[in-house]
């Protein structure tokens, strides 16, 4: 009997999830770790660890002892640098702990953009409040501060006077791993995402989509929109940016996703990240409007082998993020209602009657989302709006009201 490759996952909660199951469907031999002894994940896993993901030593010895074929995460930031050291370090396909880094630390990623020519806004990485000073002399205000090393929007703020640097600077050092904040000049204009995938340097992208946001401070993504309805000119503008920065950063394997803001001067890319897209997007949304079975794509890749990413469908999907104020949750009605309606993939509240929400400034403020997957964007859009409006939060606000 041959033995059946091995995959470690690096991660093993709810995101990672797909991806286990799916390498469980291809025969593979599934090593996970994760801190969190509950992560469910390791319940599926034949060699289960609870090991912090981001402990490269503890998961390098690991992988040794098991004799991995490959190792992935799926659409996990936190994990990406140590899967880059065990696949560096035991000579398996995935990008060089160098390329982690420049994907991973935001003010690398600004000098990789600088130094081969790629569009970026001016950027400052800083460690001490003298830096800040002299920073925001340069750049001026609006600018955006935010940590050099993490997700989520977690500690990103636009500061427009003197009177907020303080506060921000403290929250965005709190919300760095590393101790790194970075202080960039504010890009004005409509966000653009772009996925892609590369397999033997060969880049693919696979889908362009559109995003709305809160407005300043926070500037958090309340919906994304699929497909792009940009210009042709402008989708090939986009596409050749992102192109360029991924190569500047040297990713040569697995997914990428990058966000770009449509400037008066053409687009430039905000962020890069050497994984695919959370919230269901890499997992479940790509893969329904394009038919390209993109976790099978990424465990293929991992063990060295050729991934199928030709498009076979085309669908639209919109993902909506339900907004909130400051109040506590008295009622909810129509959830079950709204998760009916035709075209409704998913529909998920995180607040239950009695508990707190709060304005959005990042996205632990969430409240819910709602994905809708229909022939056009229009019918989409329609979808979801439908079933935001069927479900009913009554909040009672600070204060009373």
């Amino acid at each position: 009997m041959v033995d059946k490759k091995r995959i470690m996952f690096v991660g093993a909660g709810s995101h990672q999830l797909k991806g286990i199951e799916r390498a469980k469907t291809m025969g593979l031999n599934v090593i996970a770790t994760d801190g969190n002894a509950n992560a469910p994940g390791l319940k599926l896993a034949d060699a289960p660890y609870v090991v912090d993901v981001k402990n490269e030593k503890a998961n390098l010895q690991i992988a040794r002892d098991q004799k991995i074929d490959g190792v992935v995460t799926i659409a996990s930031e936190v994990s990406v640098r140590t899967v880059a050291v065990i696949a560096d370090t035991l000579g398996l396909p995935g990008i060089s702990p160098a390329v982690a880094g420049r994907s991973t630390d935001k003010g690398l990623m600004r000098q990789a953009f600088h130094d081969n020519n790629v569009p970026s806004p001016r950027s400052f990485s800083i460690f001490k409040l003298a830096e800040l000073v002299a920073a925001i002399r340069e750049i001026g205000y609006p600018f955006v501060i935010k940590p050099a090393d993490n997700a989520g929007s977690r500690g990103v703020k636009m500061v427009v006077n003197p009177a907020e640097v303080d506060e921000s600077y403290r929250q965005a050092l709190l919300n760095s791993t590393s101790g790194k904040v970075l202080v960039e000049e504010f890009l004005d204009g409509v966000e653009v995402s772009v996925e892609a995938f590369i397999y033997n340097g060969e880049i693919k992208i696979i889908t362009l989509s559109d995003k709305i946001r809160t407005g300043p401070p926070y500037l958090l993504d309340t919906a994304v929109l699929f497909p792009s309805i940009r210009s042709a000119a402008e989708q090939r503008a986009i596409i050749d940016v992102a192109i360029s920065a991924i190569k500047a950063i040297g990713i040569n394997i697995g997914p990428v996703h990058m966000e770009l803001m449509m400037t008066s001067k053409g687009p430039v890319p905000v962020e890069l990240a050497a994984r695919g897209p959370g919230f269901k997007v890499f997992t479940d949304i790509m893969p329904m409007i394009t038919g390209i079975d993109l976790v099978g794509a990424q465990i293929l890749a991992s063990l060295g082998e050729a991934p199928q990413l030709t498009r076979t469908q085309n669908l639209a999907a919109v993902i909506k993020f339900f907004e909130a104020v400051d109040g506590n949750v008295r009622k909810i009605t129509g959830l079950k209602e709204a998760q009916k309606i035709p075209g409704i993939y998913e529909l998920e509240l995180y607040v239950r009657e009695g508990e707190r929400t709060r304005t959005l400034t990042c996205g632990a403020d969430r409240i819910g989302h709602v994905i809708a997957i229909a022939p056009t964007r229009e019918e989409a859009e329609k979808i979801a709006a439908d079933a935001e409006k069927t479900v009913k939060l009554e909040l009672e606000l600070e204060g009373g009201k």
